[in-house]
């Protein structure tokens, strides 16, 4: 678990992940109902942070016991033990390079981190509703921002990136329809 993170966080986390209409490049669904692969585990681990660090996002997720088409939550058998779930950390960890990222729910994720996540989203999904970039980036949020601090933070990451010219928003109202301007 996150530092600083309670279950509810993370479900939080998994309804927004949830809610995206399909994959992206930095978030996977596996059904992994008896198990997985430690091989495959470490080329999806590979995959996913690569993109990441590619487009500047702090994380991805590799979320085990849902359905990749349907988001349909299934459960998994997956390492259910602590140990057992542990050994696997600790052999990515003991394989792996590079700088750890610690999540705080308190701070959340950066300005330039929701602005690539959304921007990458868009890019992958082509358009995005207004309710869906909600539900994209209200996890990511700060938890010490109240829903209304949240909401003017989402309006205003896209008054500035419809200002910027990089997305533009194809209707109005709650219906709203985002969509990229430039080139990712």
């Amino acid at each position: 678990m996150f530092i600083g993170m309670t279950t509810v966080d993370l479900e939080n986390i998994l309804s927004g992940l949830l809610a995206l209409p399909a994959e992206t490049e930095v978030v996977e669904f596996k059904k992994a109902e008896n198990g997985f692969g430690e091989h495959e585990l470490g080329q999806y681990f590979s995959a996913l942070s690569n993109e990441a660090n590619l487009r500047g996002i702090q994380c991805a997720w590799l979320v085990f016991g849902v359905e990749n088409r349907t988001h349909e939550v299934t459960g998994t058998n997956y390492k259910k033990s602590r140990a057992s779930l542990d050994a696997v950390k600790k052999t990515i960890a003991d394989q792996t390079t590079g700088q750890t990222v610690i999540y705080s729910r308190h701070k959340g994720l950066q300005n330039k981190a929701c602005e690539e996540l959304l921007l990458v989203s868009l890019k992958d999904h082509k358009t995005l509703s207004k309710t869906e970039i909600t539900e994209l980036l209200w996890p990511a949020l700060p938890d010490m921002l109240n829903d209304e601090q949240k909401k003017n933070k989402i309006r205003n990451l896209l008054s500035k990136l419809k200002k910027q010219k990089k997305i533009a928003n194809d209707t109005r109202g709650n219906n709203s329809i985002w969509r990229l301007k430039v080139k990712i």
